[in-house]
């Protein structure tokens, strides 16, 4: 019999929910960091595969690991993407995007995976063809309390001139040679449009954990 959901736990996740603020210039991400992250960063993060729509299977698994890629960039740690057969942490999974957490469920799958956080995601928008849009939500959490300790959300629409700007300027700083396409491979490749996504959506939290380590005070 599943126990009641901590309270505790509920009220920490409307927070992210209703977290408006902590726009940042790095990228149109609304984002929350606990400072804790910032000043501990977690050893071991499981990423438990991204839900999605029933038309956009193919993104979840594809976005699941752009992400945990640009975690382990932005955290210099050690990142797993959890099996889509762990009924379990898949269920926990569902339970997320309800609101809820299940502490009995996080703590058994803790003890299995031997994790310090487990990154929750939902792929919110979806268009693969030219021009792309991609929407994901993220939410990151202690594996032993179940606390939110970052989230963040946003969508990348390639219609928009901003959007189409900061896939060129990832295409020239990731190295992307292409002779046909050239920055345009950014736009007409799903794969290179999910990870110019996961990079910019992780680009708050890198660029915080840097500024930290140069001496810069703490702020969520």
């Amino acid at each position: 019999m599943r126990r009641p959901t901590n309270p505790l736990i509920l009220a920490a996740i409307a927070l992210a929910a209703a977290v408006a603020g902590c726009r940042t210039p790095e990228a149109r991400v609304q984002c929350y960091t606990a400072p804790a992250v910032l000043i501990d960063p977690p050893a071991r993060v499981i990423v438990v595969p991204f839900a999605c729509a029933a038309n956009a299977r193919e993104a979840g698994p594809m976005l699941t690991q752009a992400v945990a890629l640009a975690v382990q960039d932005a955290l210099k740690n050690d990142v797993v993407t959890a099996s889509h057969v762990d009924e379990r942490i898949t269920a926990e999974g569902v339970l997320w995007q309800r609101g809820r957490v299940d502490m009995d469920a996080l703590v058994a799958a803790q003890k299995q995976y031997l994790a310090d956080v487990f990154l929750f995601g939902a792929v919110t928008h979806y268009r693969p063809y030219n021009p792309p849009l991609i929407g994901l939500k993220l939410r990151m959490v202690s594996a032993r309390t179940g606390a939110l300790l970052w989230a963040a959300e946003a969508a990348f629409d390639a219609r928009d001139e901003e959007t189409r700007d900061l896939g060129v300027e990832y295409f020239n700083e990731s190295g992307l040679r292409d002779k046909l396409y050239g920055p345009e491979l950014v736009f007409v490749s799903p794969k290179q449009y999910a990870t110019f996504v996961a990079r910019e959506m992780l680009l708050p939290l890198k660029t915080k954990r840097t500024r930290y380590l140069q001496g810069e005070s703490v702020t969520q």
